[in-house]
Formats: C-alpha cells, structure tokens, sequence
C-alpha cells in the first residue's frame, strides 16, 4: 500500500533510480505505480499473493515464503 505512505514512495523511487535491475513487488492495491523497470502486483498481502509473485519472479511452487 505504498499509495498511502509517502516516505515509502520516496525510498522506492530512489532505489529504482540507484538499481535499475530492481523489481518492486506491491503487496497492497496497485493504487501508485513506480518509475521502474520491473512492477508485480499482488492485490493483497497474503500468503499465497506472496507465495505468487515469488513464482512469477521464478521460486519453486510450493517454496516457502515468509
């Protein structure tokens, strides 16, 4: 939920700038959209949101997560 902390936009968008391989992964609503390369949103923060978007960035199925 990143659309509703401003501190947290400002860290993102600096480290998008500083590492341009980094892949931002929003666990919340993908209501703020960061400048950069690579953007996962999960439309929740649960388990399995996360067990997904790790899956997608190539994890195991069934990996742990957490």
């Amino acid at each position: 939920d990143a659309h509703r902390h401003p501190d947290t936009r400002a860290l993102v968008a600096e480290l998008c700038r500083h590492r341009p391989e980094l892949v931002v992964v929003e666990m919340g609503l993908p209501a703020w959209r960061p400048q950069c390369r690579a953007h996962i949103s999960t439309y929740g923060a649960g388990r399995v949101n996360g067990q997904s978007a790790a899956e997608v960035l190539g994890a195991p199925a069934g990996a742990s997560v957490g």
